[in-house]
């Protein structure tokens, strides 16, 4: 099965999790797994930035909000960070996590949406390409 950089994108957040986890429960990971994941993390965290940046601003954001990298786990974004990566607003932005287009949870007492990095850069990829084919 070949994977594209878009699945990579989408599965990264749940394989390191998935990871963490199982590292966790029995104390190690298979070294071949934890290979695999590695790749599929790199892979994502170059999908990510190269989607972003072309979409937005051409600055990428960590998970903490700074300039540069990427984090360990895949990207968490505020919508205003979404918003400046991918040139959408905020407002579509929640409208596109509240209908569930757009991988995204409630964080934080505000209740403030927290978006993926990975799916919002598979999304971005998306749209680009329907309009382009549109």
């Amino acid at each position: 099965m070949l994977l594209t950089e878009r699945d990579c994108a989408l599965l990264d957040g749940v394989l390191v999790r998935a990871l963490r986890d199982l590292h966790m429960r029995d104390g190690a990971a298979p070294h071949d797994l934890v290979d695999v994941v590695a790749d599929i993390h790199q892979v994502a965290k170059e999908f990510r930035a190269s989607v972003l940046v072309e979409a937005g601003s051409g600055t990428v954001c960590a998970a903490s909000g700074s300039e540069g990298g990427s984090s360990e786990v895949t990207e968490r974004l505020s919508v205003q960070e979404a918003a400046r990566l991918t040139g959408l607003s905020t407002s579509y932005l929640r409208r596109a996590a509240r209908r569930g287009d757009v991988q995204a949870s409630r964080s934080g007492p505000r209740g403030e949406w927290v978006l993926d990095g990975g799916a919002v850069a598979a999304w971005t990829a998306d749209r680009t390409h329907l309009r382009k084919a549109g």
